[in-house]
């Protein structure tokens, strides 16, 4: 849960091996073990949303390091709007 210091809303799970990966668009999954499975078979630009539905600051975050996003969950419709949003899709 939030704290203090920490804000789920503000994070985005594997973000640190992604933004390095070298490759022009991030994957965006549903969680963690989505993640985890897509690193695995090599597709180590994957991220997750910490908790439940992508939020704003995830979305500029995302546009931060790049403009193409790959959406690989149910909520698309929402995280499309999201993206597009912060000129990000």
């Amino acid at each position: 849960s939030d704290t203090l210091a920490f804000k789920k809303s503000y994070g985005l799970f594997a973000m640190n091996f992604a933004k390095n990966s070298g490759k022009e668009q991030l994957i965006l999954a549903e969680g963690y073990m989505d993640v985890i499975a897509l690193h695995q078979a090599g597709f180590d630009n994957a991220i997750a949303g910490l908790g439940t539905a992508l939020t704003t600051e995830q979305a500029h975050l995302i546009a931060r390091y790049t403009k193409e996003v790959v959406i690989a969950y149910e909520a698309t419709a929402r995280a499309i709007q999201l993206l597009r949003s912060v000129d990000c899709l």
